[in-house]
């Protein structure tokens, strides 16, 4: 039979067994004939025409229902289906190319067959566990995406090196599967399966390679013929299976890069944006911030911690695309990669975007430079209101004279609690230096130092403190020219601090959800400096324990009232007008006039915006509950000065605290050091996450420099 023939009875054939599934006996191509115009949608048996996405009845069984005999009919039925479209597929391109040659056209008749024999195993099976092919309704998704092939090239990268290399990780994954549950029938189907599409694969390899532009790299090539809404993300599937993509003749820094690509799949990807600098860019009142070289060190830095905030189908956007070796050990234990897009700068071009449409603008805190830096891909992002900057409502959060509002409102809504709370009227607003020297004067008198914190900064900045009012030069031209400049500030007593405690938040529209805290280390100065995670019990003293679960007049312990008090502000936020992540800083500090000892300074900051905390709690996600571990945040100059260079330090912690996982089913980090940015690409910040008691107690031996010691005093023994 002529290839001709036979791709048309397959293409426009209506009757599944002497149509669909006719075996062709020899093939010849003597006869291509003139290329065809593709059809709306292939002739069909009844009960498989097309139907839309939204009108398909039945969706795909999750993997606990495959249990029952129904469930794997349905998912063959899926099966099938896939295996009569590929057919359909194939056989178009044989009839839109026929001078493709013969040799290419005659492995697509081939594999046309091997598809038929796939499709009459599913059906087969499938009747045995009482499901009829065409019962259930069928949808044109890979019709959609495939039918407007241009080129024989086009076919090779859309089916072959896409729709065919994701069916090795399916066929594994459920033959896999199919074994635990004891179905050994449809386990052999899946194994034939699996076999035959390395071979498809293989096809399109070879055909790839001959067409190739061989002044571009084999991934390079196939990324830029692959067009939207297709991605590389659509070659994988439930697993990663590179030992068939090797049989398949697929390169190994193609399979390396496949490893760690990830796209949406269909939702619009959400779009993270590392800002840190927010409350100053509000301060500044207007786009044009430009941070300083350290600031903007920083911002390059820890982009990428976006990662950790977003799901794999949204988009990260950084200055740089972090390496396969760091991309690929985040995947090892567990975590779930997002897709990259480079951003040179503080400006977005809309031309460099592939998708027609995205979820939400998610920078890491909204100001006048993120509405600007957004503007460009308005018209692309559905939740237009995670653009706007609205600066009545936004100025007025960020700023501390809001701190020192939610501190009196709550000491008046709990107020059976005031004795475990700071008094908010230790806590004043300033607009000049008379006012400095009064009132710091008093604060004087029962404490050694007062602060004086400046409307807008996070992490200790555009704070200053002050042990006396006999002022030195540098201290008073500091007040002058910073509570000039912002008319009112705030000054308390600086506390002897023991614990500080980072709640986290998301405010909804209709709701306000606790997403839980974590204890956080400062330096002296109360700049952050890294997040202690597993069970407070690892890091606390006995005094602060008892403290924190201390229980008095039928009240709760502060332990649980915490959550309250961080959904109480939730509730003003919304009232305000507020959406979207908060941190609220807060603190344990010593008391010699509280009959606990201590006191609670319940709002210390408020971050309308993600925090370092809210990303630590996001790794901690892929730690083994209740585990030890240690977030730090390293200077990488103080790396250097210890190791030389930042890839010596790389080397020595990798040999010395290698990660170690368990699996449940997902990957969790049970012990050892993992990065949380790239090494490679660091200027000024490393993160370094350290899991396990007995890393915990090694480190501040052998790592000395990094003062792990001075940040745990007070913490306790380091326990399991």
């Amino acid at each position: 039979m002529e290839i001709r023939q036979f791709a048309e009875i397959i293409l426009y054939g209506k009757d599944l067994t002497r149509e669909k599934l006719l075996h062709p006996g020899e093939l010849t191509d003597d006869f291509p004939g003139q290329a065809v115009l593709t059809p709306s949608s292939p002739g069909r048996p009844s009960g498989l025409d097309f139907v839309s996405e939204y009108q398909t009845k039945k969706i795909f069984p999750n993997l606990n229902a495959l249990e029952k005999e129904h469930e794997r009919a349905v998912m063959l039925h899926f099966f099938a289906n896939h295996e009569l479209l590929a057919m359909e597929l194939m056989a178009l391109a044989l009839l839109r190319f026929p001078d493709a040659p013969s040799a290419f056209r005659l492995g697509i008749a081939r594999t046309i067959m091997e598809e038929q024999r796939h499709m009459t195993l599913y059906i087969s099976r499938m009747n045995e566990l009482g499901l009829e092919f065409g019962s259930i309704s069928v949808n044109q998704f890979f019709w959609k995406c495939l039918s407007d092939m241009k080129s024989p090239l086009d076919y090779v990268v859309k089916m072959s090196m896409t729709f065919e290399q994701a069916n090795l990780d399916f066929a594994c994954f459920y033959r896999e599967k199919m074994h635990k549950i004891g179905d050994k029938e449809t386990a052999s189907i899946l194994d034939s399966v699996y076999e035959d599409e390395i071979g498809h694969v293989k096809h399109g390899v070879v055909w790839f390679e001959k067409w190739r532009d061989q002044s571009v790299s084999s991934w390079n090539f196939y990324c830029q013929n692959l067009q939207f809404p297709l991605s590389p993300a659509r070659a994988k599937g439930v697993i990663f299976d590179s030992e068939a993509r090797v049989k398949a003749g697929l390169d190994n820094v193609f399979i390396e890069q496949l490893s760690v690509y990830s796209a949406s799949k269909g939702r619009p990807p959400n779009l993270y944006w590392f800002n840190p600098c927010c409350e100053l860019e509000v301060q500044r009142g207007k786009k044009g911030f430009h941070p300083v070289k350290a600031i903007k060190e920083l911002e390059e830095d820890c982009a990428t911690l976006c990662q950790f905030l977003a799901a794999k189908d949204d988009i990260v956007l950084s200055p740089y695309k972090p390496s396969i070796e760091f991309l690929r050990s985040l995947q090892k234990v567990g975590y779930d990669l997002p897709q990259w897009h480079i951003v040179h700068g503080r400006s977005l071009k809309l031309k460099e975007f592939e998708q027609n449409l995205f979820g939400m603008a998610k920078p890491w805190g909204k100001s006048p430079e993120s509405e600007h830096f957004f503007a460009p891909l308005a018209t692309r992002i559905k939740a237009q209101n995670t653009i706007s900057y609205d600066h009545e409502v936004m100025d007025e959060l960020y700023s501390k004279s809001f701190t020192s509002y939610l501190n009196k409102k709550i000491y008046e809504n709990f107020y059976d609690y005031r004795d475990f709370f700071s008094d908010p009227q230790h806590l004043h607003l300033i607009s000049d230096i008379t006012e400095v020297i009064n009132i710091g004067r008093n604060i004087l008198c029962d404490h050694e130092k007062f602060v004086v914190k400046l409307p807008f900064g996070s992490a200790g900045q555009n704070a200053k403190r002050f042990s006396s009012v006999e002022f030195s030069e540098s201290e008073e031209n500091w007040l002058k020219n910073n509570l000039f400049n912002n008319a009112v500030a705030i000054i308390e007593p600086w506390y002897k601090r023991c614990v500080d405690i980072s709640a986290q938040i998301k405010v909804q529209k209709n709701q306000v959800i606790y997403m839980g805290e974590t204890i956080f280390l400062t330096n002296d100065h109360g700049q952050y400096l890294g997040t202690c995670l597993g069970r407070k019990t690892n890091f606390l003293s006995q005094d602060e324990l008892a403290f924190l679960y201390q229980k008095t007049n039928n009240t709760k312990p502060i332990a649980e009232l915490l959550k309250e008090v961080s959904l109480f502000i939730g509730e003003t936020l919304k009232e305000k007008g507020y959406e979207g992540p908060c941190g609220i800083d807060t603190f344990i500090y010593k008391d010699p006039f509280s009959k606990y000892g201590y006191r609670f300074k319940l709002v210390s900051e408020i971050n309308p915006r993600y925090t370092m905390g809210r990303v630590a709690l996001e790794i901690s996600k892929r730690i083994v509950p209740g585990t030890p571990a240690l977030w730090i945040h390293l200077r990488v100059k103080d790396v250097i000065k210890k190791y030389g260079a930042v890839s010596s330090f790389v080397t020595y912690i990798h040999d010395k605290f290698p990660a170690e996982v368990v699996c449940s089913p997902k990957p969790l980090l049970n012990n050892g050091v993992l990065f949380t940015n790239d090494p490679e690409f660091a200027k000024n910040t490393l993160t370094i996450l350290f899991v396990g008691a007995g890393v915990l107690k090694t480190i501040s031996e052998s790592l000395a420099f990094l003062n792990l010691d001075l940040l745990l005093k007070n913490k306790g023994n380091i326990k399991t």
